[in-house]
């Protein structure tokens, strides 16, 4: 399914172009305004994909940021028979942003087994920390780059002093 909407997209890409292409050729524009045009709209609809990719609304699979609040998880565990590698998903929020943003991650056991072990923390109503560290361990998960996750109960922040008031 993936790679046939890959195909897909891409094909959406192409006509038009070669159809403007086709149209070019036929026209009385000058060389260099054909060629501008026919090397300039790819460069746009490239543009144009990236762009666009990132507001899909599906996982990122850009880097996590270094300090975050694990809000939840998924994980699709490796199926060999059908040669799935798995995934595991978070659902993050940083720096007490309000929007929580949702990241993508190869799947690694041992980020499985740390992720089972916050569940009890969540269960007791406490938010789970979560931070991003380089190692040089063989470790590492692909989509984290060279860094490991560690994850602990979020500490509470005591509440602003409250103002005196001198009547």
């Amino acid at each position: 399914m993936d790679k046939l909407w890959l195909i897909l997209q891409i094909s959406l890409y192409v006509v038009p172009l070669v159809l403007i292409g086709l149209w070019l050729s036929k026209s009385n524009l000058t060389q260099r305004s054909k060629t501008f045009l026919l090397i300039g709209l790819p460069l746009l609809y490239s543009a144009h994909y990236v762009s666009t990719n990132a507001l899909t609304g599906w996982p990122s699979t850009s880097s996590m940021p270094e300090d975050f609040t694990l809000i939840s998880h998924h994980i699709d565990e490796p199926d060999k028979q059908k040669g799935d590698e798995g995934r595991i998903y978070l659902w993050i929020n940083q720096d007490d942003n309000l929007v929580p943003r949702s990241f993508e991650l190869a799947y690694d056991k041992e980020l499985h087994q740390k992720l089972v072990e916050t569940k009890s923390i969540r269960t007791d109503g406490q938010q789970v920390q979560g931070r991003q560290t380089a190692t040089s361990s063989s470790s590492t998960n692909k989509s984290t780059g060279n860094a490991s996750l560690s994850f602990s109960e979020k500490k509470k922040k005591a509440p602003p002093a409250k103002a005196s008031s001198d009547r």
